[in-house]
């Protein structure tokens, strides 16, 4: 991911579709967060603002 517009500190989760954690971090926005993600399947990345303010989407991974 890459935040072009200065956010502030953003948390970052990746999880699995069943819940399970799978990456997790923060960045000190503008800048880029990359997470490496070994397995297939569907992903949910939850985005938190400093204000508390979330947004979340939705991905695949395939071969």
């Amino acid at each position: 991911m890459t935040f072009t517009e200065n956010l502030g500190d953003v948390q970052i989760d990746i999880t699995s579709a069943s819940g399970g954690a799978v990456s997790y971090g923060h960045v000190w926005t503008p800048d880029s967060y990359i997470a490496y993600i070994p397995n297939t399947g569907s992903y949910v990345v939850t985005i938190t603002l400093g204000n508390g303010d979330e947004y979340y989407g939705e991905f695949e991974v395939t071969d």
